[in-house]
Parts: C-alpha cells; sequence; structure tokens
C-alpha cells in the first residue's frame, strides 16, 4: 500500500445516529438504533474475521457457513444456492449472515454476489423483525448493490428489496429512514477502501482487484447520488455535512479520470445530480476549483471511452451552472482550457453514438466567449481540430451527417459571435465550408474519402447550407456569397463547355436535399429555386444550340423532373419550356438522347400550369416517331420508351394517338402467334400507362383472353407469363375487364390453366387470379355480383359439357366456393342453386343410364337382390348421346362428383355454420337428394362390374379411385341428412317420387334403380330412427305381398324395413303367409308367381347368424319339398331348369335348413344334389354367377349340419361334393378384379376347397394355371392346395428317383410352374402398379409361383434337389427374380429395408395390412428360400452381378438377415443326421463324430476314427455363407500322404461350394471317401474324389487303355466337351475305354 493510501485508510470518520422507519416489508415496524461501534472494522475487507457458528443448531447449515469463507467461486455459489431452502433462521445464523454478506455481494464473482442479493432476501423476509436491529450495517451495502454494473446482479438486489420491502412508498421511506447509515457507508467505502483492502493479493489476480475497486466505488457513489436526487431538501440538509465532506475531497474526483468507464460515468452522473439538487456544495470556493480541475483540465487530456456521452452531459451542467468553472482554472503555457477541448475533439466520437456530436455542439454553445478562440487562426486550429476528429477516427458511416452537421452549426455559431470583420468572416468560410463543396461538385473522390463524405455527401453539403437559414441575413449573405454563388458558376461554367460529367446530378441532388431541409418561406430556399431557373434556362440554350446532347438533355430531365411545380411557376422559365417543347422538340427525337427527351416531355406535362402546349408537343413527337424511317427495332425500341415513360398520373390528360394504337396492336397480335418479345414488352408498356384509350386496352385484353390456352400449339405460357406481370404493375387493368362482357371467359380460362401440369403456367394464372379476386372483392356490389354470375354460369356449363382441356371437378368446387363467398348475401342462394342444376338437366344425363338390360349377376351385390330377375333384359337405345370427358366419365357422373366436392366445400357435410343445403328451398333439395340417390345405385354398380352401365368408361386406376371416392362420399352425405331434423319433410317428398319411380315401368331399368334408391333412404331413416310405427304401417299395407305386381316397389319397402320388421310380428306374418302361397303355386306357374313370391320371401327372411326362426319347422319341410317338386321332373314342354327360379328356391333353402336340421327325410338328398348341379356351371356366364353362389352358400351350410342327423351325413357322403368343387375350381381361370359378384363367388369357392383333402387333387395341371388369373381368391385356393399338396408328393418323387435307371427316368419341375416364372417382372411395370389396395395379381401370381417351386425341395433327396437345380439353372429361372427381388427392395440404390420387421422363415399372405410390405416381407422370404434350396445359384448370381452398389448392398443384407438363419439351419440339420446314425454293433469302431464350434468362428470338427488314431477335418462357414465360399481344412490326417488328405479336402469343399452347400453332404463325402480310400479305391484322376460329387455318387469307373488310370464317366464326359478332345486327362492319348 501506498503512504497516501495509508493515510487515507487511517482517516476517522464520524458515524451519524440512524433514525426509525416504520412497517417495512410485511412483518411490522422495528427500532433502527444502530448497535455497531463507529470504530468497527470495514465491512469490506478480506480481513474481517469469521462469523462466530457456534450458536447455529443445524450441522449441514454451519457447513453451508464455512464454505462461504472458502476461496473458490463455485464452492460460495453452491453454498449460496443451498442456503434458499433453510427456512427455520435463527438468530445465530441472521448474525453469522450480516457478518458475511457485505463481502459476498462485492465478490469478484457475479454468481457469487447475485446469489448473496437473493439470499439476504430470502433470510430478510423469513427472519421478519428480528432482522432490523442488523439493518444499519447491512444497508448501505445493500443499496448499493442495485447499481453492480452486473444486469443479473443489479436485479437480484432489486428484487430482494421488493420482497422485504414490498411497494415503491416502502423502498423509499428505507432510503429515507436509513440516509445516515447510507451515507456513512458510501463515504467510508469512496475514502477508505483501496485495491489493497478489498482483495487478497495471494488470491486475486489484480486486474480483478482493480475491477472489483472500481466497481464497489461506483456503485457507493451512484447510490449517493440517488439520495441526493430522490430525498427532500429538508432530509438532506440533516446530512448536509456529511455530503459536504465527501464532495470536498479531492480524492472522491480522481475518479473521474479514472481508467474504469463505469467508475467514470458514477462520478459524471454524480456530478450531474449534485450541481442539480445542491449545486452550492459545488460552488463554494473551496469545492468548485477541485472539481473544474477534475472535470476539465484533468479528465479533458484522458480517454472517454465508454464514458463520452455521460462527460459531456456533466461537462455541459457545470459550464451552464457555473460558467465560472473555467475561469478558475490556472492554465499553463502548454495547457489552456481551450487547447484541451480542442484536443478532446480531434480524438471524435470515442465510440459513442450520434449524439455525441449534438451534445459537443451544446457544450462549445455554452462555453463563454472568452474562452472560446478570438483570432482567426485560434477559429482555424478549433475547425481543423473539429475535421480531424471527424476524418481521422473511426467514425461510423451513420454518423457522418451529424458530425457534418455539427461542424457547421459551429462554425456558424463562431460567425455569429464574431460579428465583426466581413472579410474575416468570409476567409473562414472560404477556408472551412468551400472546399467541401468544391470537391463534392468536382468528384473529387480521394479528398471526398479522406474527409468521409463521399456517402452521404449531398445530404451533408445540404445541411451546411440549409442551417445558414436559420440565422440571420449577414449569415446567409456570407454563406450564399462563400458557397452558393460558387457552386452554381461551377455548374454554369460546365454547361456552358458541354461538359458536367456528372456535375448535373450532384446539383440536382444537393438542390433537392436543400429544399427538403427548408421551409418554403425560407429565405435559403428561394435562393435554390433562383439558381434552378438559371440552370434550366443555360441547359435548354445548351440542348438547342448542340442538337440534343446526352449530358444536358439529361440534366434538364431530371430539373423538370425534380423542380418543375416551382420552376415552372416562374413566367420566364415557363416560357422558354412551352417555346423549347412545341418548336424544338420534334427534331431531337431521333437524337440518342430519346430517353431523356421522353421523361422531359412527360415532366412537362406533369408540372405545367398550361395542358395545350403539351398536347401539341405529345401529338408531334409520336407521329415524328411512326413515322420516321428507323429501323424496325429501334422503332419498336422507341415506342416502349414512349408507353413507358408515360406514367398513370397522366391519365385522361394524354390524348389517344390512333396511329400509335393501330401500331401496338398489329404488334400484340404478332407476338400471340411468334412469341415477339418487342409485342409482349407494348402491352405491358400500354397498360401501365395512359396513352392509349379504355376501348383499345379491353381489345387487347380480349385478344390476351383468347390466347389463355393449354391446346398444343398455342402459346399460354407466354401469355400467362406477361399477363402476370401486367396484375403486379397494374392490377385494376384486369379487375376492370373482369367486370366486363368478355371478362367471365378470361376468368374460366385461369382457373383452367391454374391446373396445368407446367408449374410455370399454374404459378402464373394462381398470381393473376388471386389480384383479379382482390380488386373484386373491393369493387361494388352490383359489379361483384354480375361477375359472379357469369363465372358461375360457366363453371355449370364446364361441368355438364367438358372441354378439350378441363378443369377437376374438385377445383371446379373449390372455385365455385370461393366464388358463393365473395357473392353478395342476398344473391347467394340463387348462385347455389344455379350450381345444383336443374331437374330437366339431370333427367337429361341420367336418362341414357336409365334404360336397356341389366347385369344379372347384380342380383348377389344389390340390397333387393332377386327382383332384378323381372328387370328389362333387352338393351334399349340411348335416348340422347352420352357426353364424357376425355377420361370417360360421364356428364352425369361429373355432376354428381362436383356437387358432392362443393357441398364438402360449403360444409354441408358436416352441416357446419353457412351449410347452404340447408338454405336451398326444399325443391331444390328434394331434386338434388333424389338424383344423387339414382346416381349413387348406378354408380355402385359400376364400381361391382366394370361397365355395367357405363356411368363412366376405361379402367384408369385414377378414375376408379375417383368413383370410390364418389360413392363414399354420396353415402356419407346422405347419412348426414338422416342424422338431421327434417321439419319440411323434403325427405318424405323424396321417398313418395322414388316410390312413383319404382311403379312407372314396372319392369324398367328405371323402376329398379328407384327401388333401389328407395331401400337406401328407408333403410338409412330406419338405421336413425327416424322411422315411426305410423309410417311402417302405412308402408307395409303398400305391400301385397300376395297379389301385388310391383315388385321393385315391394321388394325395396321389405328390404329397407327389414331391421325393423326381424323380430316383429308383422315379419312372422309376411313370411308364414309367402310360404303358405308359394306351396299353392303349381311348377307352371313357378317363373312368375313363384319367382314373385320367392323373391319377396327371402326379402323378409332374418339375415344369417340371427337368434330368429324363418318359419315353423314343419312349414319348413313342406315349403322345401314343394320347391323341390317344381324340379324333381322335367316336362316335355321343358327345355332347361330356370336357373333364376333354382338361384332364388337355393336362397330359401340356404336360409331355411338350420332350422330343420335334426329332421330326417328324404330331401337331403335332391338338396346336396341341387348344389352340385348350380355349382357345375359355367362361372363365366353372367346368369349363372347368381346360381353358383347360392349354391356355394347351400354348401356351406350343408357342411355346417351334416353331422345333425344320420340323413344329412348319409346324403353328403353318397354325392361327394368335392370332386364337382375341384373341378369349378379349374374351370375358374376368369379375371375378377373388375367383377365384384364374380369376385365374391370365387371368394366362396376359395374357402370351400382350400382346406379340402389332398386325395381329390389328382392331377395338378390345372390348377398350376389358376396362379396367373387375375382373381385373388382362385390364387389363393390354388396356392394353397397345392403349397400342401407338392411337398406331401417329394417323398415319393425321390424314392422313384432312388429306384429308377438313368436312362427311362427323367426328373424336372412342373413345366406349367416353369411357364410361370419365365417372364419375371421389372421396375419399370412396378411404376404403373398399385400398391393402394393390394398387391399387383401379376406379381402376386409370379411370387406366389416361386414359393411352390421351392416346395419342391422340401421332403427331398439330394438326387432330386440336384435335378431341380439343373431345372433352374438351365432356363435362369432365379436371376430375374433376384435381379428383381433387390431392385424392388432398394438395394441397387444403396438402401435396403429393415428385414428384422418380418418373420424371414415364413409366409403367410395377406397378413401384412400394408400391400407394400406384404410383397417385400413375400421377397424377402424368397431370397431366403433361395439361399436354402439353391445356395450355388443364389451365389453364382451374387458373383456375376455388374452393379458393386447392390453387390455390396446384398452381401451386407445376407450377413445381416439370411446367413444367422441358414446356418442355424444348416447346424440343425447336422445335429439331427447324427442323432439319426446307427449305434455302433458290439465290437466295431464308432462312426464319425462331429463337433458343432456355434461362436463367433462357426465351424464343424468331423472327427473318423482309426484304429486307435483319428482323422480329423474341420469346415469353417464364413459370416456371409453361403454367399462366400465354405473353407474345409485337413487338421489331422492318419495313413494318408498329404497330397491325398488334400484331395479328400478338395472334393468335400466342393460339393459345399458348388452344389447343395450342405454340410452333411461334404461330411458324408469324406467319411466314404476315407473308407473307400482305405479299402484301395484310387480317386479320380480329375476331382480327386473316390465317389463323384455328382449326384449319382459313383466310383470311378472309365479306365485309359495306356495309362491305366480311372475316371467318373461324369468326370470324363464334362472333360471332352470343356476341352474339346477325346484325349486322355493324364497322359493325352487317344482315350479308349476298358474295364
Amino acid at each position: 500500500m501506498s503512504k497516501k493510501q495509508s493515510a487515507r485508510s487511517s482517516k476517522a470518520f464520524t458515524p451519524s445516529t440512524s433514525s426509525g422507519v416504520g412497517g417495512f416489508g410485511g412483518f411490522g415496524g422495528f427500532d433502527t438504533a444502530s448497535t455497531f461501534s463507529s470504530a468497527s472494522a470495514s465491512q469490506l475487507s478480506y480481513v474481517t474475521p469469521p462469523p462466530d457458528l457456534k450458536g447455529i443448531s443445524d450441522s449441514s447449515v454451519v457447513v453451508l457457513f464455512k464454505n462461504l469463507s472458502k476461496k473458490d467461486d463455485t464452492t460460495k455459489a453452491k453454498a449460496l444456492e443451498d442456503l434458499q431452502a433453510v427456512t427455520d433462521i435463527e438468530d445465530a445464523i441472521i448474525a453469522a449472515w450480516v457478518l458475511l454478506y457485505p463481502r459476498l455481494s462485492t465478490d469478484t464473482s457475479r454468481r457469487v454476489r447475485a446469489l448473496s442479493h437473493t439470499v439476504h432476501g430470502l433470510i430478510s423476509q423469513r427472519a421478519g423483525k428480528r432482522i432490523a436491529e442488523y439493518m444499519p450495517r447491512v444497508i448501505g451495502v445493500w443499496l448499493a448493490g442495485l447499481y453492480d454494473n452486473d444486469r443479473a446482479t443489479s436485479k437480484a438486489a432489486n428484487d430482494a428489496l421488493k420482497l422485504v420491502f414490498s411497494s415503491e412508498e416502502k423502498i423509499a421511506k428505507v432510503w429515507k429512514a436509513y440516509q445516515a447509515d447510507i451515507v456513512k457507508y458510501c463515504t467510508n467505502v469512496v475514502l477508505h477502501e483501496t485495491v489493497d483492502t478489498l482483495s487478497d493479493e495471494r488470491q486475486v489476480s489484480l486486474d480483478d482487484a482493480q475491477n472489483k475497486f472500481a466497481r464497489v466505488i461506483a456503485t457507493s457513489v451512484l447510490a449517493l447520488g440517488h439520495l441526493i436526487s430522490t430525498l427532500p431538501e429538508a432530509e438532506l440538509k440533516k446530512q448536509h455535512d456529511s455530503y459536504s465532506a465527501v464532495i470536498s475531497e479531492p480524492y472522491l474526483w480522481s475518479f473521474s479520470y479514472h481508467s474504469d468507464p463505469y467508475l467514470r460515468k458514477a462520478l459524471y452522473r454524480f456530478l450531474t445530480l449534485t450541481l442539480t439538487f445542491i449545486p452550492s456544495i459545488i460552488s463554494s470556493p473551496e469545492t468548485l476549483p477541485i472539481v473544474s480541475e477534475a472535470i476539465i483540465t484533468k479528465s479533458l487530456a484522458k480517454s472517454q471511452i465508454g464514458s463520452v456521452i455521460d462527460y459531456l452531459d456533466a461537462l455541459i451542467s457545470l459550464t451552464s451552472s457555473l460558467p465560472t468553472s473555467w475561469a478558475v482554472l490556472k492554465p499553463s503555457k502548454k495547457r489552456t482550457p481551450i487547447g484541451m477541448l480542442i484536443k478532446f475533439v480531434k480524438t471524435g466520437s470515442q465510440s459513442a453514438g450520434q449524439e455525441y456530436w449534438r451534445k459537443l455542439v451544446d457544450l462549445i454553445s455554452v462555453i463563454p466567449r472568452e474562452i472560446l478562440p478570438k483570432s482567426l487562426d485560434g477559429i482555424r486550429e478549433l475547425l481543423v481540430g473539429f475535421v480531424d476528429g471527424i476524418c481521422n477516427g473511426p467514425e461510423p458511416r451513420t454518423h457522418l451527417i451529424s458530425a457534418w452537421g455539427a461542424y457547421f452549426s459551429v462554425i456558424y455559431h463562431i460567425l455569429a459571435l464574431e460579428g465583426g470583420d466581413a472579410d474575416e468572416a468570409a476567409k473562414i468560410i472560404e477556408e472551412s465550408m468551400w472546399p467541401i463543396y468544391y470537391n463534392y461538385m468536382l468528384g473529387n473522390t480521394d479528398e471526398a474519402e479522406r474527409m468521409k463524405i463521399q456517402y452521404y455527401a449531398a445530404s451533408i453539403c445540404a445541411s451546411g447550407v440549409a442551417m445558414a437559414g436559420v440565422h440571420d441575413e449577414r449569415i446567409v449573405h456570407l454563406m450564399r456569397e462563400g458557397v452558393w454563388n460558387k457552386v452554381e458558376n461551377l455548374l454554369l461554367e460546365r454547361i456552358a463547355k458541354g461538359d458536367t460529367d456528372g456535375m448535373g446530378q450532384k446539383w440536382v441532388d444537393l438542390s433537392a436535399e436543400i429544399l427538403k431541409k427548408t421551409k418554403e418561406e425560407n429565405q435559403v430556399a428561394e435562393i435554390v429555386k433562383a439558381s434552378n431557373v438559371d440552370v434550366l434556362l443555360q441547359c435548354i440554350s445548351a440542348v438547342v444550340s448542340e442538337k440534343g446532347r446526352s449530358s444536358d438533355m439529361s440534366l434538364l430531365e431530371q430539373m423538370l423532373s425534380n423542380f418543375g411545380s416551382s420552376i415552372l411557376s416562374i413566367q420566364t422559365a415557363q416560357q422558354a419550356t412551352t417555346v423549347f417543347f412545341t418548336e424544338s422538340l420534334p427534331d431531337l427525337l431521333l437524337s440518342p438522347s430519346l430517353p431523356h427527351i421522353l421523361s422531359a416531355l412527360i415532366a412537362y406535362g406533369t408540372h405545367t400550369p398550361d395542358f395545350a402546349p403539351f398536347e401539341t408537343a405529345w401529338k408531334k413527337s409520336i407521329r415524328s416517331i411512326l413515322l420516321s424511317t428507323l429501323s424496325k427495332e429501334t422503332k419498336e425500341a422507341r415506342i416502349i420508351q414512349l408507353l413507358q415513360s408515360t406514367p398513370t398520373s397522366l391519365q385522361n390528360r394524354v390524348p389517344p394517338v390512333a396511329e400509335l394504337e393501330h401500331y401496338v396492336n398489329r404488334k400484340l397480335e404478332a407476338s400471340l402467334e411468334t412469341d415477339e418479345a418487342a409485342g409482349w414488352e407494348m402491352m405491358k408498356s400500354s397498360f401501365g400507362s395512359s396513352v392509349l384509350s379504355e376501348g383499345k386496352i379491353m381489345e387487347m385484353l380480349v385478344m390476351l383472353s383468347d390466347g389463355l390456352s393449354l391446346q398444343e400449339g398455342r402459346n399460354s405460357s407466354s401469355v400467362c407469363k406477361h399477363l402476370a406481370t401486367v396484375a403486379k404493375q397494374n392490377p385494376q387493368v384486369l379487375v376492370n375487364f373482369a367486370t366486363s362482357k368478355d371478362g367471365a371467359d378470361m376468368l374460366y380460362r385461369l382457373l383452367v390453366l391454374i391446373e396445368s401440369p407446367e408449374s410455370e403456367v399454374s404459378d402464373a394464372a394462381k398470381s393473376i387470379y388471386k389480384v383479379i379476386e382482390a380488386g373484386l372483392a373491393a369493387s361494388n356490389t352490383k359489379d361483384q355480383a354480375e361477375v359472379v354470375g357469369s363465372v358461375v354460369d360457366i363453371i355449370s356449363k364446364s361441368v355438364r359439357e367438358p372441354r378439350d382441356v378441363e378443369l377437376s371437378l374438385h377445383a371446379l368446387a373449390d372455385k365455385a366456393k370461393a366464388l358463393i363467398d365473395r357473392a353478395p348475401a342476398d344473391e347467394k342462394v340463387t348462385l347455389v342453386e344455379k350450381l345444383l342444376f336443374t331437374p330437366e338437366l339431370w333427367k337429361r344425363e341420367l336418362g341414357s343410364f336409365l334404360v336397356g338390360a341389366m347385369k344379372m349377376s347384380l342380383a348377389i351385390t344389390n340390397p333387393i337382390g332377386g327382383a332384378i330377375f323381372f328387370a328389362d333384359k333387352q338393351k334399349a337405345p340411348a335416348s340422347t348421346p352420352i357426353v364424357r370427358d376425355r377420361q370417360g366419365v360421364s356428364a352425369a357422373m361429373r355432376m354428381g362428383i362436383f356437387i358432392i366436392e362443393f357441398l364438402k366445400a360449403m360444409g354441408s357435410f358436416n352441416r357446419s355454420q353457412g351449410d347452404v343445403f340447408s338454405q336451398i328451398s326444399d325443391d331444390s333439395r328434394t331434386t338434388l337428394f333424389y338424383y344423387l340417390a339414382l346416381t349413387l345405385e348406378l354408380a355402385k354398380d359400376n364400381v361391382a362390374i366394370a361397365g355395367a352401365n357405363y356411368l363412366w368408361t376405361g379402367n384408369l386406376p385414377e378414375v376408379e379411385q375417383e368413383a370410390l371416392e364418389f360413392v363414399s362420399d354420396i353415402q356419407h352425405f346422405i347419412a348426414s341428412c338422416f342424422e338431421q331434423d327434417d321439419p319440411a319433410g323434403y325427405l318424405s317428398l323424396v321417398i313418395e317420387r322414388l316410390m312413383e319411380g319404382s311403379m312407372e315401368q314396372p319392369a324398367s331399368t328405371s323402376a329398379f334403380y328407384s327401388a333401389r334408391a328407395l331401400t337406401g333412404v328407408i333403410g338409412g331413416l330406419a338405421d336413425h330412427h327416424k322411422v315411426t310405427l305410423e309410417q311402417t304401417q302405412t308402408w307395409l299395407k303398400l305391400c301385397d305381398v300376395r297379389r301385388g305386381t310391383d315388385v321393385f316397389r315391394i321388394t325395396a319397402i321389405l328390404t329397407g324395413l327389414s331391421e325393423l320388421l326381424e323380430h316383429s310380428k308383422d315379419a312372422d306374418r309376411l313370411r308364414n303367409e309367402l310360404a303358405s302361397d308359394l306351396m299353392g303355386v303349381p311348377k307352371s306357374k313357378c317363373e312368375e308367381e313363384g319367382l314373385r313370391k320367392l323373391v319377396f320371401l327371402n326379402a323378409v327372411l332374418p339375415k344369417p347368424g340371427e337368434d330368429v326362426a324363418p318359419l315353423p319347422p314343419q312349414r319348413t319341410i313342406l315349403l322345401i319339398k314343394h320347391l323341390l317338386s317344381w324340379f324333381s321332373e322335367k316336362e316335355e314342354s321343358e327345355t332347361e331348369i330356370n336357373t333364376e327360379v333354382l338361384t332364388e328356391a337355393i336362397k330359401t333353402f340356404a336360409s331355411v335348413l338350420p332350422t330343420v336340421k335334426e329332421l330326417y327325410g328324404e330331401h337331403w338328398q335332391p338338396l346336396c344334389e341341387f348344389v352340385g348341379m348350380g355349382i357345375s356351371n359355367p362361372i363365366v356366364v353372367e346368369g349363372c354367377i347368381p346360381l353358383i353362389f347360392a349354391s356355394l352358400k347351400l354348401f356351406q351350410t350343408l357342411k355346417s349340419i351334416r353331422f345333425a342327423n344320420d340323413d344329412i351325413e348319409e346324403a353328403w357322403e353318397t354325392t361327394d361334393l368335392y370332386p364337382i368343387l375341384r373341378e369349378t375350381l379349374g374351370n375358374s381361370r376368369h379375371a375378377d378384379d373388375q367383377h365384384q359378384p364374380r369376385n365374391l363367388s370365387n371368394a366362396l369357392l376359395s374357402r370351400q376347397t382350400r382346406s379340402m383333402d389332398l386325395k381329390y387333387i389328382g392331377d395338378p395341371t390345372d390348377i398350376y394355371p389358376l396362379l396367373n388369373v387375375k382373381s385373388r381368391p382362385v390364387q389363393e385356393a390354388a396356392f394353397e392346395l397345392l403349397h400342401r399338396y407338392i411337398p406331401s408328393q417329394q417323398e415319393h418323387v425321390s424314392i422313384e428317383a432312388a429306384l429308377s435307371k438313368e436312362d427311362n427316368f427323367t426328373l424336372q419341375l412342373p413345366m406349367e410352374l416353369l411357364s410361370l416364372i419365365m417372364e419375371p417382372p421389372t421396375m419399370d411395370q412396378v411404376e404403373d402398379w398399385d400398391f393402394e389396395r393390394a398387391m399387383p395379381l401379376t406379381l402376386r401370381g409370379y411370387l406366389l409361383t416361386w414359393i411352390l417351386i421351392f416346395d419342391h425341395f422340401e421332403n427331398s433327396s439330394f438326387k432330386v434337389r440336384s435335378a431341380y437345380v439343373d431345372n433352374l439353372k438351365e432356363g435362369g429361372y432365379l436371376t430375374g427374380l433376384l435381379d428383381f427381388a433387390f431392385d424392388f427392395l432398394g438395394h441397387s440404390k444403396g438402401r435396403s429395408i429393415d428385414a428384422s420387421k418380418f418373420d424371414i422363415e415364413s409366409y403367410t399372405p395377406d397378413l401384412e395390412e400394408s400391400p407394400l410390405k406384404d410383397t417385400q416381407w413375400l421377397l424377402i422370404h424368397l431370397y431366403y428360400l433361395s439361399l436354402r434350396f439353391t445356395p450355388s445359384l443364389s451365389k453364382s448370381w451374387w458373383i456375376d452381378c455388374k452393379v458393386r452398389q447392390k453387390v455390396l448392398s446384398v452381401e451386407s443384407f445376407t450377413e445381416k438377415y439370411m446367413s444367422p438363419l441358414i446356418i442355424d439351419k444348416e447346424f440343425a440339420a447336422i445335429r439331427a443326421w447324427i442323432a439319426e446314425q446307427p449305434a455302433p454293433a458290439p465290437g466295431e469302431e464308432e462312426g464319425m463324430q462331429v463337433k458343432i464350434s456355434r461362436g463367433t468362428s462357426k465351424e464343424i470338427l468331423a472327427v473318423y476314427p482309426i484304429d486307435d488314431q483319428t482323422m480329423e477335418m474341420m469346415v469353417r462357414l464364413p459370416s456371409t455363407f453361403p454367399l462366400r465360399q465354405v473353407e474345409v481344412e485337413g487338421v489331422k490326417r492318419v495313413g494318408l500322404s498329404e497330397q491325398q488328405f488334400k484331395k479328400m479336402q478338395l472334393a468335400s469343399q466342393a460339393v459345399i461350394n458348388f452344389q447343395s452347400a450342405s454340410i452333411i453332404d461334404g461330411l458324408t463325402l469324406f467319411r466314404k471317401n476315407v473308407s473307400l480310400l482305405f479299402q484301395g479305391i484310387a480317386e479320380c484322376a480329375i476331382c480327386y474324389s473316390i465317389l463323384a460329387v455328382t449326384p449319382d455318387r459313383s466310383l470311378p469307373n472309365k479306365a485309359c487303355s495306356t495309362c491305366k488310370n480311372k475316371f467318373h464317366s461324369s468326370c470324363l464326359l464334362k472333360w471332352f466337351r470343356t476341352s474339346n478332345s477325346s484325349s486322355c486327362p493324364l497322359c493325352r492319348t487317344s482315350f479308349s475305354f476298358y474295364s
């Protein structure tokens, strides 16, 4: 510690007595009398003794307090965090905390400081009144913490204060009550604390210690400042001596030039507050010199970075309050106050903001005149210093305008103070201002860059001129003579010489900025206006004399554009410009300055008060250009310039010129044909200007509207693109056109183009339409309604009469909804009804589909079943031609789809607010519901059978999907109608119309569909409990089932009410009446009356599974026997049994038989025979499908009850229907993917056949092709049967192969199966397949065929498997499968799927919900089977694969998912094989032993005992088995040479790697080779094996007559074939056989 600091530390400061404050912080009032001695040690000193912790009862709290005394910041912070959880605050805790808190709150760690304030607040709150006696000790450091330079710490102190003292009033009282204690604390800190007393130099770095010292002093000074600024004067007087003592202390003011900016700012703010509230202390003779010396002399000489704004505020406050503060200084010769100020100014803003320059001007303004320089040299030095401060420092660009503005302000301030010699003032202007303007006008970039005015030069220079206007005339005269006149003369001279070189633009910019900164009546503004007139006249003279010189014309244009109004208001300027444009301008139009000339002309027309001369000049100019001899391109460019130069502000002022309109029109026509750029540019320019008449604009828009088309050869893309530009630039033109008679057509064309596949066209059309929509929304109601109505008509027509290029119906519905939303409220319902189509339109479009023959197989799927047999069977000619769109969808279907999409968009499905369906009239609702119900039934039939009624044609997937969605949406809409109350009764009207329709023409197709719709409506109302008992009885009265002939209506009512009647007496009565009537119908009337009553009876019979007895048992038996009698004996006149009657009868049998299953009788046998007769019908015939379906249902019923009594069982066994089922399945080769009735019949047939006994299969030749049939049920049945049948036959095939001789027994896979895999699928086909609903049938059949091929390997011998492998290898079939599989699974792209999600070893069809995942599973399973059964082929495919990415991906995939399973299978097979080996007979040696290692090595050790020794061979499997080769290694040999042992290894390895991949085959071969070798049999010299490695496993039996070596016949044949020679492989002599 220095001597000075030591002396300060020893000073005593007399403490003050505290006063009291009552009721603060929520814990009442307390006495604040100080209990501490004034001589107590510094609270902040690091040598303060630790607190006494003996009184604290909680040991954990004691530990926390001890940790607070540690040096580590982290330890202290953790202890403070834990202290926050202490809720039981003892007196000892308070006493200990009060001792530690001052040091913690001033710690070097920000986190410790913040936490200390938080803990202090919590302890004070929890301690309540007990903290009061300690407050004087801590209040100073607590309140000083509010001014910590760390925001988090400051906030923590403030939050703690608010926690204890809950309101601002209470906090103010605390400051007042503890004023003496706060002053005492702050004074002690400021005057007594040093860097060394606050920090231990052994623990704290010098930088941290100095920062802590500066922060503690600053917070104390700011706390004192708060007291001075907030306490009343009366309170301040109580501590006046204390304030005087600290303020008059020089040591305090030494901090004003301290190195820490925060401490400096604190002193400057303290000075400002002191001068404001207690200036008498500063102004005292003793204090003022101290303050002035520190603030002015010493602080000016120090860097003020970080505090310069506060410093200037303090200096301004000191100077303005005490002007003598500058005079009391004692300057030396080298250091005068003004010299130090100049030096300070030279430093620039010192990283401060723009306000620095304003405050600097304020400071100079308040400095006494006698202090400022008086001589020209002194003034020059000050201004040069100012420029240096701007130019030499790192001044940001954004500050330059303020900085130079301050500079000019200082100049004018000094000139205003001088008021003396005019020459001296002019000299100041000349030296300090004129160089800036001179360099600006000349474009002296080096000097401008040095002075930093290159970015805002015009604004800076304008500030210097404009500021003169706020001073007196003397200053304005000085500025004009010294600056402005020189600038003007400089420009005029350059114009005269024809070398403005950018100076004209600078003049315009400067003048504009000056006029912007001054008021109209300002004398500076008048000077500028007068100068502009002079410049304009000089420009006109130069342009005329130089024939339109470009630089002069450019300046003329800018002068008129920027100052036209002010210049042309002066008579001389007005006359000169009028003469120029009317007389001189036409001669200049062909000059290169045309753009400037046209712009000047437009500016003249915009600002001139007399418009007649402008019109004359305008017409002359246009005709001059059009009649000129300029080239085509040049003339087009000039016209475009003309159009672009004319703003819309001249609308209705520019007279139209017929020649120009004709020229532009011709150019647009050419562009529509050839896409010329000039015509498009003229079009856009015309719409953006006011040159052409409104009629011509409308004519051009009609041309553009006609050009909007997607037809080939039309240039819609260009039209859209350029119209979109027009929409952005001038949207009102298009909005106005939209409201015209031709505008609706453009709107529709835009709607079509929005759906264009070309994104560029679609986006452009969308942007145009949005602009027009926005414009229409802002237009008046009448125009809006007319436009909407026109577009609605076009939309309605486009639905009914699709064009070559139509908009999608969904998009049309959305657009219609948008139009309705935008329409006036009183017009919405009318427009909606217009969109829903009239009854006449519906009748015309649907009529063609409600006539003609029906598909009889629909008896299975339609709700009124067999009633269809009474419909017309002859096709009637269509009344009107059917209108269809490009996809084959009829107009009727389009109307239905559009309405459903429109109602969906309008919220009618969920009956949301604004539902239009509930707002239209009852007639409209009835019509809509009626025709939608009919359309629904037609659509359901066309979905069930493709082409059933040709409501749409073709089989495009997107059309089928749209039709399915349409059916679903209509059903949803109709259901939503049933859910709502129907007070108006429109549904009753619908039912009446449907009943009438079902009776109009009893046998017509329209009557049939009306009946079906009636069934749906009645059934829907019944399901939603909207049918009353009264309505039910009324409808039943209409059903005269005994005598009625209106089959359709009666069946519809009975079917619709079926669920309501199911358990009712009415249903029992109807069933019994009908059964009774049927027993009275003779065979001769069965085809009419009998069929009708059967249809009625089937309609009221209970559904299967219901616990309702259809009829009494005895009546049931009588009915069955009577119905059988119709078919028992065939009369001579009859040619065949009526299939329709038989179908309905069998349906009746299937429903009633379960109730009489326990009754014996002779009827069971003919019932079984009827089943066989029905099933044996050809399923391809439409009329037979309902009979087959009903017969299969009856088969299912009889099968379920066959054990109920002996008669049924005997009839079942006698008839034996399974061969008929088998034959029917074999003949089911017709697709049903678009024929739902056939599909349902096939599905039922599939369920009955897939589980039948294999003995019925016989020859499966006719079943194999069924895998290729486009019928999922047929495929499933064929696959299930063959999947069970093929493995069961392989054991028999293996036995036959073993017993047969080679020359008369051939082994091969069925050619019928192989023919199904000859053409593997490709990825090109996959792109056309739909995997949304199911796996494509073609692909499914191909893949299931492969499973059946691999089934042949199950239970087969090695010989048979080898033959099958040869079959597959010869045809190269597996290559196609694996290529497709790995392309589909993503291996070609290196993105394989995760096979762990599937059961790789098995596959169950259709178990996966997603067809795509189902396909992936099947392909993965097939790859597994290929590795398991045909490993050599799979490996060959992998080796031959040319795509490296696929090779690597397949290898990785196999190693991860397949090889572990294959290896486990192989190990399991080896164990089973070992277990099957017979035990050795007594006295014999044990056979070969095999040991398996399942670790990472995956090894099999074969041990062959020989006498007392063993021969061992190791088989090592790779991790990618079977793709990589198995290694066979000899471990231990006995009795063999190394060469012999090696040959045996190679033979076993060849069998495993190149044939079966079976380890068992390799081990067997090794064992037999060893045994034969010891029997003296030599190996084949070709394959090195004794037993042949071929499936026959023969011995070497062909010997060479020369060398006597023996060979296998198969090896020798292969040698001859590959070497193209018949010589011996060893001796090379011609081979001759001998045994």
